[in-house]
């Protein structure tokens, strides 16, 4: 299986997504979910799976080809430099454009409006410093390059509001990239569910909201709570539990 792998490394590479789309597609009669689409948000990407007819529809299988079809995003709510989400931001009225540096990233956005803990900002800061909503203030801050002492706590907030609608936007692009493609096979959008998981899954909530998903699921709600960050990894457990139970015929 190793020297397999390592001869078409291509196809392994990044390919967490794998365990997931097997294990959704594994259950998906069971819960109930054959026409669904899949989010998963972590730190640093969004991972985005169709399943249709019970079965895992990917179109994309390396990185650059699941970018084009809309199954991977790059941006998450921990690690993503703003920068790469705007390039200009609402301050005093007015539009300003942005300095194109690393002053601050998505996981201060997200713990200034409350999405996040400061334990759950698990990354590195931009400037290295603490965790702490004012910290993270003075770092927003700097992204017009400004600083606390020229705006207020208001105005921040009201900068990190816009950039996390940015980001959802970002969001809701892919899936209804991937609901077009689903009406291009004469099936009806409106008709699939939105499953979410990962520690951005109140992002993709929002992102399905506004794609028009008229029931949203958590996966933690199907497989058992504190499962959704980690799903990946459980899927692949769970297929290497059921590789070793069809391999060992007295296994239980």
């Amino acid at each position: 299986m190793v020297i397999e792998a390592i001869g078409n490394y291509l196809r392994v590479a990044g390919a967490n997504w794998a365990a997931s789309a097997w294990f959704l597609e594994r259950y998906s009669n069971r819960w109930n979910i054959e026409n669904s689409i899949f989010v998963d948000i972590g730190s640093t990407t969004v991972t985005l799976i169709p399943i249709i007819n019970g079965k895992a529809c990917i179109r994309g299988f390396t990185d650059p080809e699941k970018l084009t079809v809309g199954e991977l995003v790059y941006t998450g709510v921990l690690r993503s430099n703003v920068v790469g989400i705007v390039n200009k931001i609402p301050l005093k009225g007015l539009y300003t454009r942005i300095c194109n540096e690393k002053f601050a990233l998505i996981g201060d956005i997200h713990l200034v409006l409350g999405n996040i803990s400061s334990n759950e900002y698990t990354t590195e800061t931009a400037d290295g410093r603490g965790k702490s909503v004012g910290e993270a203030m003075e770092r927003i801050a700097r992204i017009p390059c400004g600083d606390k002492l020229m705006m207020n706590s208001f105005e921040i907030k009201e900068i990190a509001r816009y950039v996390y609608e940015s980001q959802i936007y970002m969001v809701f692009e892919a899936l209804m990239q991937i609901r077009s493609y689903i009406a291009s096979l004469g099936l009806d959008p409106s008709t699939f569910k939105a499953i979410i998981a990962g520690i951005g899954k109140f992002l993709a909530r929002e992102a399905a909201i506004r794609a028009g998903f008229k029931t949203i699921i958590d996966i933690d709600d199907i497989v058992g709570s504190q499962i959704s960050s980690i799903f990946p990894a459980y899927a692949a457990a769970m297929m290497m539990c059921e590789k070793r139970c069809f391999d060992n015929e007295n296994c239980g």
